[in-house]
């Protein structure tokens, strides 16, 4: 008797339809919803007696394909508010009969839409609530309409969903197996979301609150040669490695690595390159003392040793191989016209003498710079703020004349004649491969010894000149 009494009750007290609505409030962005009585009730606080709540329940049918909810709809409108209401008190009635529960704790609380068969408490009614409108709220957000809390209780204990799995473990206890079945390939992740933490936190120790363009190309590549280094450390071909770094303690290994950078065929200057960033990494480890680490100062000592002594095997073929580039190296007054050469000579050194900056200043002045230059009376402010003292002094400031500022803007209008120019370059000036000009001395240098100006001319000079001008002055 009680067993038919309780299936009664629960029909009259469900508004479960077998489509998902869309909430017909306006203003409401909640969709597919897959209990929308709940949801009426529980987030815009409309209960079962108010007059507006079957109309709102019509409305949202209305909109529904009538092939697939003609039978519901007709269902639903031959019951009356007031039946429900009073279904709803004999629910408040039949709450002490033990196979009947509490409105405090409905039933999609429990696993597979089970009830339970039990009397054990149940959570309370207000943390459940929170919870079940925290997550009816995301799934309406995401288009979802399934609403299934991360927790319930039941008679056995505590019931955890698959997405609640507790994922704050101890970094110590992290391996390598984990981290693959985490993020293998059957879930890809960015490669930096794989490595371990402490090559995440160097990332963002050299990155820093601003990094500039420049700034974030070395440290992706600063991070691959310590991320490679790391794998082979590691006996690993490819993949994650340990948060705690443990294999590190094999330093032995390090000489098999040095030996594979030799027999690459890479240039002295990248290998150097490779040992100066992983020496970073270790001299980082060793300042930071990392929890998740485990390696001991001594650890530490040791392979910085052997690196070092990697670094200097290797001083002799990179002094080489410097002198080398050096003496090939090709220069826009070497592979460009001779028109271009003069041109760039001759409006490097006029900025120069007039200003008494360092070579750096219009080395790295770039259009955006020229291009935001203020105007006064019978000169122009052009303001540069990649250049050495930059952190202590600020912008440097080149003071140019009316017409000096005609000549700058005739040769930006030619800038995209000039060889180089396809390598899209970040200065005003550049190289026929689309850097900076480093030896702006030698460009004057050309220009100045074609109009008789004199020969081998310096930037150093020049400055030093202007300030023992000014000084005497």
């Amino acid at each position: 008797m009680d067993t038919e009494k309780n299936c009664s009750v629960r029909q009259h007290t469900t508004d479960k339809t077998p489509v998902k609505l869309n909430c017909p409030l306006e203003g409401c962005p909640a969709r597919n919803i897959a209990r929308l009585d709940r949801h009426l009730h529980r987030i815009h606080d409309i209960q079962i007696v108010n007059p507006e709540y079957a109309a709102l329940m019509s409305k949202a049918k209305a909109t529904v394909d009538r092939r697939s909810t003609s039978n519901v709809t007709d269902n639903w409108m031959q019951e009356e508010p007031e039946e429900r209401h009073k279904s709803t008190e004999k629910t408040h009635t039949l709450s002490s009969d033990p196979g009947v529960h509490q409105e405090s704790a409905p039933l999609t609380l429990m696993p597979s839409g089970r009830e339970p068969a039990c009397t054990k408490t149940l959570p309370t009614v207000t943390g459940l609530r929170r919870q079940l409108r925290a997550t009816e709220d995301t799934s309406a957000a995401t288009g979802t309409g399934s609403v299934r809390p991360e927790s319930s209780t039941s008679c056995s204990g505590t019931y955890l969903s698959p997405s609640s799995t507790s994922e704050d473990d101890d970094d110590d206890s992290s391996s390598s197996s984990s981290s693959y079945t985490e993020h293998g390939p059957s879930s890809p992740e960015p490669r930096s979301h794989r490595d371990p933490k402490a090559l995440q936190l160097y990332r963002a120790f050299l990155s820093g609150p601003l990094p500039t363009a420049k700034g974030r190309d070395n440290t992706k590549q600063a991070v691959q040669h310590i991320r490679l280094f790391l794998q082979h450390m590691a006996r690993l071909a490819e993949g994650p490695v340990r948060n705690d770094l443990r294999f590190l303690r094999h330093a032995s290994r390090s000489q098999s690595w040095f030996d594979e950078l030799m027999r690459s065929g890479l240039k002295p200057t990248t290998v150097h390159s490779y040992l100066q960033d992983v020496l970073s990494f270790l001299r980082y480890l060793h300042e930071a003392d990392l929890s998740h680490v485990k390696l001991s100062e001594r650890n530490i000592r040791s392979l910085m040793f052997l690196l070092k002594s990697f670094r200097k095997q290797g001083k002799r073929q990179l002094s080489l191989h410097r002198q080398l580039v050096q003496d090939h190296g090709q220069d826009l007054c070497e592979s460009a016209p001779s028109n271009a050469c003069t041109l760039v000579g001759l409006l490097c050194g006029r900025l120069l003498l007039h200003n008494g900056h360092r070579r750096g200043v219009v080395m790295n002045m770039s259009l955006l710079d020229f291009d935001g230059a203020k105007a006064y009376t019978g000169e122009f402010h052009i303001s540069v703020s990649n250049h050495k003292t930059a952190g202590t002094f600020g912008k440097a400031v080149l003071v140019v004349s009316t017409l000096e500022h005609q000549w700058l803007l005739r040769y930006a209008a030619m800038r995209h004649k000039l060889p180089g120019y396809s390598y899209k370059p970040t200065t005003f000036f550049f190289t026929n491969k689309g850097n900076p000009i480093k030896k702006i001395g030698r460009a004057i240098s050309k220009a100045w010894k074609y109009w008789g100006l004199g020969d081998d001319i310096t930037t150093g000079m020049i400055r030093s000149a202007v300030v023992t001008y000014v000084r005497r002055t």
